[in-house]
């Protein structure tokens, strides 16, 4: 079928000029892929990473507060910021002390991987923090990805990603 069909379209100048222009789109498609994937920042990329772990950190923040309900404390431990030095504009790669603290082993933060961002979870009685951030440029002033979320009637409920400072 699929010769048959190949064969028709190169007996005739329309299905010639089609095969072409399907031709000319593919290669477009592909060219405009590999050049936003060489173009786009490492700071963009590092960004999305970190928008990613933290939304899979507040799914493991509510699955503590599920399971350790009976507990007089709703959330982990506050964490300091981890790594707890981060060079501007250069990854950091957090100490082994650091990245087995038990908040970070319970939301499933690993810290295997040099990153641009420093993270931090905080909590009070009726809800929590998790913080990203950077000084991408060196000028002191830091983007700082947030999640927050709380306990109310309905369970624990979270917010979007917020973003403070951004392009800092």
């Amino acid at each position: 079928m699929g010769a048959r069909l190949l064969k028709y379209l190169l007996s005739t100048n329309t299905g010639r000029f089609a095969l072409l222009g399907l031709i000319i789109v593919g290669v477009a498609f592909a060219a405009r892929t590999y050049y936003d994937q060489v173009t786009q920042p490492p700071s963009a990329v590092a960004k999305l990473s970190q928008e990613g772990l933290l939304a899979g950190m507040v799914d493991a923040t509510e699955l503590w507060v599920a399971t350790h309900s009976e507990q007089p404390r709703a959330f982990p431990d506050d964490t300091p910021w981890t790594p707890a030095v981060l060079e501007c504009g250069r990854p950091g790669h957090a100490t082994p002390q650091e990245a087995a603290h038990p908040t970070w082993k319970a939301l499933g933060a690993t810290f295997e991987e040099p990153s641009l961002y420093q993270l931090r979870f905080t909590a009070t009685a009726q809800g929590y923090e998790l913080l990203a951030r950077t000084d991408a440029d060196c000028d002191g002033l830091y983007e700082v990805l947030r999640r927050t979320g709380s306990v109310g009637y309905s369970g624990l409920s979270s917010d979007p990603v917020k973003m403070d400072n951004p392009g800092e």
